[in-house]
């Protein structure tokens, strides 16, 4: 079995990014914590669907089309997980704004990133953790 060392760099450089993209999060979500009494700072989805288009490489459009192949999929999966997480908008108004998807897709997104991060061994409580 050979492994092409092109592909092996582009997933070490994504890899990169993904975790500065966990970083970035968070770092903030560490300042809301530092702030008593505030609803603090809450990224918009279109904020968190355009970072995850960089990191995973793919633009806003091919995530919203019925693409399925992988990277695509992990992205999207990506996008429903943190929008899911650190907005206040529900699963219906996340799969309507990202390319009018069903709720339940969208939670079955957030089901699914979380076991492909866990068998990446990527734990975000690990990081969160590590923050504090």
């Amino acid at each position: 079995m050979s492994f092409n060392p092109a592909v092996i760099a582009m997933r070490n450089a994504t890899t990169v990014k993904f975790e500065r993209f966990i970083a970035s999060v968070v770092n903030d979500a560490a300042l809301i914590g530092q702030m008593p009494g505030d609803k603090g700072y809450r990224p918009r989805l279109d904020k968190i669907a355009h970072r995850l288009c960089r990191v995973f490489n793919v633009s806003l459009t091919e995530v919203r089309s019925p693409r399925r192949d992988s990277e695509v999929s992990m992205a999207r999966q990506a996008i429903y997980y943190w929008a899911w997480r650190v907005t206040e908008l529900s699963s219906s108004q996340i799969g309507r704004r990202m390319g009018n998807r069903d709720h339940t897709t969208v939670l079955y997104g957030v089901k699914v990133y979380r076991r492909k991060r866990a068998a990446m061994g990527r734990n975000l409580r690990e990081l969160r953790r590590a923050a504090q």
